[in-house]
C-alpha cells in the first residue's frame, strides 16, 4: 500500500473514532457528544440551567447541537425541565430549534409535555414547528392538553397549531383535557374550533368528560354539539352510564336535563 493511500487510510479511521474533536457523528449525522467531552459537559449544564456554565463553554467553541444515542442535547434538556435563560442563551448561540430525539421528540414537545409556557414562547419566537409529529403522531398541542396548563395550550394554538390533530391511536387533544378534568384547556380548545362530535371507537371528549366527573367540560363540549346519547364500542356505555358509574350527581342531571338516555 503506498504512502498516500496508508495517509488516506489513517485520516479516514481518525474521522470515524473522532480524533478530530470530542462530537463524533452518528449514523443518523447528527453530532454526537463523546463522555467527558465538553459537549457532554454543555449537556449536563444545560440539563440543571447551570447558565454561567453554559455560557462558558459556548464561549469556548463547543459543538452546540451534539447529543446523547438517544439524541438528547442542551438545548431539549433545557427546554424539557423549564430553563428559560438557558434555552434563550443556547437559541442565541444556534442550538438547532427542531432537533429531534430518536422518539420524535423536539425542544417543543419536551417543554409542552411539561407546561413551561415561557419556553414553548422563546421556542416559537425562534421557529420552531408548532405541528411537528412524533413517532406516534403526537404533537405539541396534545402533550400541552395532556398536562394540562393553559397558557402553554393557548401560545401553541397561536402560533397555528391543528386543534383536531389525532396521534396514531386516535387521541385528540380535546380528549386529552377531557379525560384528566382540564375544563380551562377544554374551553381553550372548544374556542380554537376543536371537534366536539369526534369519537374514537364510539368514545368521545364528552363521555372521557362525563366518566372524570367534570362538568364545566361537560357543559361546554355540549354547548359544542357533543352527542349526549353517544356509546362507546368497547363495552358498550352511554355518556350517561358513564357519568352513574362514576357517582357524579351533578353531571347526571345535566345530561339528563339535556335529553341524555341509557
Amino acid at each position: 500500500m503506498s504512502y498516500r493511500a496508508v495517509l488516506c487510510h489513517l485520516l479516514a479511521l481518525a474521522l470515524f473514532v473522532g480524533v478530530f474533536g470530542c462530537a463524533s457523528q452518528t449514523q443518523q449525522g447528527r453530532p454526537e457528544a463523546i463522555p467527558g467531552s465538553k459537549e457532554a459537559q454543555l449537556i449536563a449544564a444545560a440539563e440543571k440551567g447551570e447558565l454561567r456554565t453554559v455560557q462558558r463553554l459556548i464561549d469556548s467553541g463547543v459543538t452546540i447541537n451534539a447529543g446523547d444515542s438517544a439524541g438528547y442535547n442542551a438545548l431539549i434538556w433545557a427546554a424539557g425541565n423549564g430553563h428559560a435563560d438557558t434555552v434563550r442563551v443556547l437559541l442565541a448561540a444556534g442550538a438547532d430549534v427542531d432537533a429531534t430525539l430518536v422518539s420524535g421528540h423536539t425542544a417543543l414537545v419536551q417543554a409542552a409535555q411539561r407546561g413551561h409556557s415561557e419556553v414553548i414562547r422563546l421556542l416559537l419566537a425562534a421557529g420552531a414547528n408548532v405541528n411537528h409529529a412524533t413517532s406516534l403522531g403526537g404533537s405539541p398541542l396534545l402533550f400541552a392538553a395532556h398536562f394540562g396548563d393553559p397558557q402553554s395550550v393557548r401560545l401553541l394554538l397561536q402560533a397555528g397549531a391543528n386543534v383536531n390533530k389525532r396521534q396514531y391511536e386516535g387521541f385528540d387533544a380535546l380528549m386529552n383535557a377531557s379525560m384528566r378534568k382540564h375544563s380551562q384547556v377544554v374551553l381553550e380548545l372548544l374556542k380554537a374550533g376543536a371537534d366536539a362530535t369526534y369519537s374514537r371507537a364510539g368514545w368521545t371528549a364528552l363521555i372521557y368528560a362525563a366518566s372524570a366527573g367534570d362538568i364545566q367540560s361537560v357543559r361546554a363540549l355540549i354547548d359544542a354539539g357533543a352527542d349526549v346519547n353517544a356509546k362507546d364500542r368497547t363495552i358498550g356505555k352511554s355518556v350517561l352510564m358513564h357519568a352513574e358509574a362514576g357517582g357524579h350527581t351533578e353531571v347526571v342531571r345535566l345530561l339528563r336535563e339535556k335529553g341524555a338516555r341509557y
